[in-house]
């Protein structure tokens, strides 16, 4: 068969191919370009179909309107290569572009127009080197123009395209195609002429430049999608990331409302309890003090005292407690202090084995280990993962608890563990919200891991979960670990002021009982002067002798602390500095803001009298709390 025939019928097939692709890719918006370009690969494909009317032996007439559609085509072709490479570039048309577009776009209508291109006077000749024989109809003037509107578009093209010629060969190859375009038109032109013995390969030049061209769009395509796949797993990805830690920041927040709707509740009751819990504790601490000459005749007596004030004293550590885990805030670091581990966890077991029971209990101290924080805080934290321990090995036959306390680092570790059944994983992923328990109805409000981490989180320690599997659970706390010394407790009367008889006092309280209480605990060192509210305080101060230090309480209905600080100003300025706030706990953000604005002159209800001896010493003397 005539190559020249196979070339023709396959470069005709290919273009197609070629332009149905492009017509699918140019769906897409990343792909403007294609939609030109599918008509470069269909014009290219009818000229090579009808350009075989060169080389197919036919009637002339024949042979002459095949080559008047095909020269249709090849203007066309012209056409396609401008729109498409100003469609490549993101640009319009330049002027010399829709020139050349409006020249060949007349030209490809002329084609068709018999006589006007092409006579059907037919002229053969053949090129040996090749074994082809050419049966070419002469072209008339108008027809040899062709081939120059052929030469001067790739030449306009080729010129324009020289920007993109530095972004690779991906935008150099059209550039490169244009210019051999250039050169296969002018060598037809020639060969056509008969000036050179050469074939007629613009046909099969412009399917191969178009086929070319395509493929490099194919690679980019594939790359383009691999792209595409590559941000579509990192977009789902995070998706998922987001998704769930969005999940978790509401899972936080609903815990973190729970917990402060707790809060809110506690700080309430505490307000309301901590007076009658004050005078309370002043009383018992009265009779203490009475009877200590006779605890020979009174032994009973005494007895129920010393449990009183202890009962007495745990409501007290509890209410804080819940006070300081409802705030969820950290505490003023005149309570962190250092203290001996061992006491606190030998005072926890023996709390918890006189609620349970004994219990098979291994501890393992480092000697002399001490830690940074507040040891009846911490040691509520133990009672809670003690018993909770004791509680998971109920069912078991051979419990055991073991504690260990270590230094790790500048770190104070105490880990609680038991051979119990292991927690399960929809507990451990809400083992420290409120309300969550493994116990049965009855033996546990959820309650207790909430307040003991936020106990350990106000403290500057943690209480985590170290592991836990089928063979027991641990538990661990961690606080800061001190090299120091434990501080002792100051011995009885060690905060006694000097100069008591110059002290003057002024007490701002609206409970009655708790001014009486006070006046009561204070009167033994101090001139003591009485107000129910600040407006009768701040009468008494210009009225009555100069006073040296204020008692007054957080909250009251003419305004409490806030007021009174507020209302200290001219001769009286000095005793705002002076002015030692008591509260039962803070019911609002504004008065935790206060409090802790004030933090070195704050006590809590109740309070002992060697607490309040030493923050009126400190208070007089300037001294910030250590």
């Amino acid at each position: 068969m005539n190559p020249a025939v196979v070339i023709g019928i396959v470069g005709a097939i290919a273009g197609v191919t070629q332009a149905a692709f492009s017509l699918g890719l140019s769906r897409s918006p990343a792909w403007p370009e294609s939609r030109p370009f599918a008509l470069v690969a269909v014009t290219a494909a009818g000229y090579c179909l009808f350009d075989l009317g060169l080389v197919l032996d036919v009637p002339p007439h024949v042979a002459a309107t095949l080559v008047q559609i095909a020269f249709a085509f090849g203007t066309l072709h012209g056409v396609a290569w401008l729109r498409y490479l100003a469609a490549a570039d993101r640009r319009p048309l330049r002027p010399s572009e829709r020139w050349l577009i409006v020249v060949g776009l007349a030209m490809t209508v002329g084609a068709l127009v018999p006589g006007f291109l092409v006579t059907t006077e037919i002229v053969t000749f053949r090129i040996n080197w090749v074994a082809v024989t050419y049966h070419t109809p002469q072209p008339t003037m108008i027809g040899l123009a062709i081939y120059l509107y052929f030469v001067m578009a790739f030449v306009v093209v080729l010129a324009g395209a020289m920007s993109r010629w530095r972004e690779g060969w991906q935008a150099r190859f059209p550039v490169v195609g244009v210019a051999v375009l250039a050169a296969l038109s002018l060598n037809d032109t020639l060969a056509s002429a008969e000036y050179i013995s050469m074939p007629l390969l613009l046909d099969a030049g412009s399917i191969v430049v178009v086929i070319v061209t395509g493929l490099l769009h194919q690679l980019r395509f594939g790359a383009d999608v691999h792209r595409l796949e590559l941000s579509s797993t990192e977009l789902e990805y995070e998706i998922a990331v987001r998704t769930r830690e969005q999940l978790e920041t509401q899972a936080a927040l609903a815990r973190i409302e729970r917990l402060a709707s707790v809060g809110r509740l506690t700080a309430g009751v505490a307000h309301e309890i901590n007076n009658p819990i004050a005078v309370v504790l002043h009383n018992l601490e009265q009779l203490q003090v009475r009877v200590e000459g006779q605890r020979d005749q009174l032994a009973d007596l005494s007895a129920y005292v010393d449990g009183g004030l202890l009962a007495t004293h745990r409501i007290i550590r509890i209410v804080r407690q819940l006070l300081d885990a409802g705030r969820g805030v950290s505490l003023d670091p005149g309570r962190l202090v250092p203290f001996a581990v061992t006491p606190v966890v030998r005072r926890a077991l023996r709390s918890v084995e006189d609620t349970l029971g004994p219990l098979n209990v291994v501890v393992d101290v480092e000697p002399g280990l001490a830690a940074r924080g507040d040891a009846a805080m911490v040691e509520q934290v133990l009672i809670n993962l003690v018993t909770n321990a004791a509680h998971a090995l109920e069912a078991a036959p051979a419990g055991r608890i073991e504690v260990r306390a270590v230094r790790a680092g500048d770190r104070a570790r105490i880990s609680v563990a038991d051979n119990g059944p292991g927690l399960s994983a929809s507990v451990r992923e809400r083992l420290f919200e409120p309300f969550v328990s493994t116990k049965p109805v009855g033996k546990g409000s959820g309650f207790g891991l909430a307040v003991s981490q936020g106990l350990m989180r106000s403290q500057q320690g943690e209480l985590k979960l170290a592991h836990t599997s089928e063979l027991g659970t641990e538990m661990a706390i961690e606080l800061a670990w001190s090299p120091e010394a434990p501080i002792a407790p100051p011995a009885s009367g060690s905060s006694e002021p000097a100069g008591r008889s110059r002290l003057r006092v002024l007490i701002i309280d609206d409970d009655e009982a708790v001014r009486s209480m006070l006046h009561d605990l204070m009167s033994r060192d101090y001139c003591v002067e009485l107000a129910a509210s600040v407006g009768e305080a701040c009468e008494r101060i210009v009225k009555a002798p100069p006073v040296d230090f204020v008692f007054c309480d957080l909250m009251m209905p003419d305004g409490g602390a806030e007021a009174w600080l507020a209302r200290c100003s001219g001769e009286h300025s000095f005793l705002a500095e002076r002015t030692i706030i008591i509260t039962g706990g803070p019911t609002t953000a504004h008065a935790a803001a206060l409090i802790n604005a004030n933090a070195d002159r704050v006590l809590y209800k109740p309070f002992a009298l060697a607490d309040m001896r030493a923050m009126v010493a400190r208070v007089l003397s300037g001294r910030p709390r250590a």
